[in-house]
């Protein structure tokens, strides 16, 4: 499966070519930019993503606004890292996306309480520190 490696030093490249990934089956990541957007609605039709990375430790991100309910009934969805952004809200309430193995939210604005239904995931790497979350993650976990 192709790997689509998408780096920008604004958000332009990335919101013009929204337009033609619903023709595409490939697994896409945001990786070493720093665009200043929202999660762009298109991200949602595509239906192979498996990968979301919008997260570099030398990257100043600035993506901004809630995390779409929608991102996470991707079905093919394994891998989400948005850390290190400027994200707020709070963490969507179903996580419908069942070969969800890796959960990188740390480093936003995250409020709200940390779900329980988490313990119910099947991931391996979970990091939702330096967020406003209150709850704990289940000693399972």
């Amino acid at each position: 499966m192709p790997f689509l490696v998408i780096s920008a030093t604004d958000g332009t490249i990335l919101l013009n070519l929204k337009q033609h990934w619903v023709n595409l089956s490939w697994t896409g990541a945001w990786n070493e930019n720093n665009l200043t957007a929202s999660i762009p609605q298109g991200l949602f039709q595509l239906k192979n993503l498996t990968i979301v990375k919008y997260s570099q430790i030398n990257c100043q991100n600035k993506l901004t606004g809630s995390i779409p309910q929608r991102l996470f009934q991707l079905k093919n969805l394994s891998v989400v890292w948005l850390f290190r952004n400027q994200l707020s809200g709070e963490i969507p309430i179903a996580i419908e996306s069942p070969n969800l193995i890796g959960l990188d939210l740390s480093e936003n604005n995250l409020t709200g309480e940390i779900l329980t239904s988490i313990e119910s995931l099947n991931l391996n790497e979970l990091d939702l520190s330096e967020n406003n979350l209150t709850g704990s993650i289940p000693m399972d976990f």
